[in-house]
């Protein structure tokens, strides 16, 4: 007998070892799938937000104007199309001109900078540590191999906006069909738990980007504004730099800083000076008023949390992942509440989608 259970007790511990390596291969492999399907998600999960943004846009024309779905969600389309028509027909030109400019003066003061670096002491021990110019020149094929790849990814570029487009605007058209199919996927028991978690994370995108954008306004005309009253010549193209950096937190105001640095180090030394003043103000003022403003209204994320998934995704998916951090990290935040605090340790909460729905 003591040597049966022995046996019994053998087979159960290797039963279970061997489970273990299954799952943990399984999970690699999941891991390993969802590597290689990272740009299909985020692009579907583009689709996902534009969709969100016109079912928000087509609600407020069907609650004013009584109409039905489908034609407030094709009007919706059309009024965003008129408004990059407009946007382009009233400042295109002096926007096209300013973008030019940029393009030109850009690689010119980022030389001088260099040339700078490079009279000092440690610039010179750079320099020499630097591979030469013939080192550092590309062969012929290389060059080829740039060009196909550029031509490449404009296409890829193209196709993908053309697919997050009509992701989008089928979404927005029928979302119960997707919802519907969704929800079929849970127990019959949460099926109506899973449609309130999912209207929770579609409420809260959709305050997520009324958020975003009005801090993209807000911090785009400022930039603009202060730059132009120092006599920075190119403030209109830098301030909608600086509003379309902003659509990222933390690390979009200071990518949008660099050029208009550069530009105004090469306008004039002295003027570089004003514009980090004028950087510094932009950005208290949206930090400090703001954000805490919009965030009472819409939704906010933990900064410390944002950061590590900004570089996160920012090391697995590119720059891609990292614009598209913010919102990934409210759906977390909505499904750990939700699925992990309420449905498994039963606690209950103030749910962010809620929040939002509650505040707006």
């Amino acid at each position: 007998m003591p040597q049966e259970t022995g046996i019994k007790e053998m087979k159960s511990f290797i039963v279970k070892v061997l489970i273990v390596i299954v799952l943990f291969l399984l999970s690699l492999f999941a891991v390993y799938l969802l590597g290689a399907a990272s740009g299909v998600l985020l692009l579907v999960f583009l689709g996902i937000l534009l969709g969100a943004m016109l079912d928000g846009m087509a609600g407020l024309l069907r609650r004013y104007l009584k109409l039905p779905r489908k034609l407030a969600v094709i009007a919706s389309v059309l009024i965003l199309l008129m408004l990059v028509v407009a946007t382009g027909w009233f400042i295109g030109p002096r926007l096209g001109e300013q973008m030019t400019e940029l393009s030109r003066k850009i690689p010119e003061a980022a030389g001088k900078v260099q040339d700078m670096i490079i009279n000092t002491s440690w610039g010179k021990a750079l320099v020499n540590m630097a591979p030469s110019a013939k080192e550092a020149m590309p062969s012929a094929p290389d060059i080829i191999g740039y060009l196909t790849g550029f031509f490449s990814s404009t296409f890829t570029l193209i196709s993908n906006i053309v697919i997050m487009f009509f992701i989008g605007i089928y979404l927005a058209i029928d979302p119960g069909l997707y919802v519907d199919n969704l929800i079929m996927l849970f127990p019959a028991s949460k099926r109506e738990r899973a449609r309130t978690v999912l209207h929770y994370c579609m409420r809260a995108l959709k305050w997520w980007l009324v958020g975003r954008f009005s801090s993209m306004a807000v911090v785009g005309i400022l930039t603009a504004l202060g730059l132009w009253i120092i006599g920075v010549k190119t403030a209109l193209s830098l301030g909608i730099i600086a509003a379309l950096f902003s659509f990222i937190p933390f690390l979009g105001p200071f990518l949008s800083f660099i050029p208009a640095f550069l530009i105004s180090f090469l306008q004039d030394p002295a003027l570089s000076y004003s514009v980090i003043l004028v950087y510094i103000i932009v950005q208290s003022v949206e930090s400090y008023f703001l954000t805490p403003l919009i965030d009472q209204k819409t939704v906010s994320n933990p900064p410390a949390l944002l950061i590590t998934i900004q570089l996160l995704m920012g090391v697995l998916t590119g720059p891609i992942g990292v614009i598209l951090a913010s919102p990934l990290v409210v759906v977390v935040i909505i499904l750990i509440q939700t699925v992990y605090v309420e449905g498994i340790l039963g606690s209950r909460i103030k749910v962010m989608g809620d929040q939002s729905s509650k505040s707006g």
